[in-house]
């Protein structure tokens, strides 16, 4: 603890314990090194697991707002409105997916295919 106190011409301890002398003249601990590297930018040792489902709606995510794969039949409205869904309609488990997620993932479904087919046919 800080023995510092206002007699001595120090201000009260602080959360950050700045005002003490004696605490300032201690090593930095490992937490302010760690906290340095990662305000430099470096990448820190730790890294989180990328989530392969949200890799994968993502994918569909874009695919679906690319003009250039979807099918001319398809509403731009139409496509906006199956982007916005897809996130909770595919990350949700099949088995666990609400009526209108299920739906949701069929008319997706449904699109790509469609696209499938157009970009077969157009490079046929």
């Amino acid at each position: 603890l800080c023995t510092c106190s206002p007699r001595q011409g120090h201000r009260p301890p602080t959360p950050t314990w700045d005002c003490c002398p004696q605490r300032s003249a201690m090593a930095p601990s490992k937490r302010a090194g760690a906290a340095k590297a990662q305000a430099a930018g470096e990448p820190s040792a730790k890294r989180a697991k990328a989530d392969p489902v949200a890799e994968r709606v993502a994918c569909v995510v874009a695919a679906l707002g690319d003009d250039a794969l979807m099918p001319p039949t398809v509403s731009k409205v139409s496509l906006h409105m199956l982007s916005t869904g897809a996130p909770m309609a595919l990350a949700t488990p099949v088995a666990e997916r609400h009526e209108m997620q299920a739906r949701v993932a069929a008319l997706i479904q449904d699109v790509l295919s469609e696209a499938a087919a157009h970009l077969a046919a157009r490079t046929a």
